[in-house]
């Protein structure tokens, strides 16, 4: 499986350390990277942005939006949106009301991880198809 690409990310991470470190490993592996310190600035900056993002990787707890309710705004208007959530919190799913739309890497997590959930996710045909749409933790 590869494991590098050259498609456009957002990832969205309201701690701004985790933020830089993240968003340079994904600019190691090749990709194009934006980001969004949280929900709300991630929501606002895919609806007006004239280039489409291939995967919108996020955290799920985050101040102002969450991952999850961001992620649902947004398959309002793209329904196609690929995702990968991120979390620390051992039951982030709890925190977002249900389980999550989109499949889930444990913090923290490793570049090689990373590498491997991003691009599951990218490569599969349709959104959550990778996992079937429901709750999946990769990583420990």
């Amino acid at each position: 499986m590869r494991r590098t690409g050259n498609e456009r990310i957002m990832l969205v991470e309201d701690d701004d350390s985790v933020r830089a470190v993240v968003a340079a490993m994904l600019k190691r592996m090749g990709y194009r990277v934006i980001t969004a310190s949280d929900g709300s600035e991630g929501l606002r900056l895919l609806r007006h942005d004239a280039q489409p993002v291939d995967l919108v990787v996020t955290d799920v707890v985050m101040p102002r939006m969450s991952g999850p309710a961001m992620v649902l705004a947004l398959r309002e208007v793209d329904p196609d949106v690929k995702v990968l959530f991120v979390s620390g919190n051992p039951h982030p799913g709890m925190d977002a009301g249900g389980d999550l739309p989109g499949p889930l890497l444990c913090k923290p997590f490793r570049s090689e991880e990373l590498a491997i959930a991003i691009r599951e996710e990218l490569d599969s045909r349709w959104p959550g198809a990778s996992t079937g749409a429901t709750l999946h933790r990769f990583g420990a």
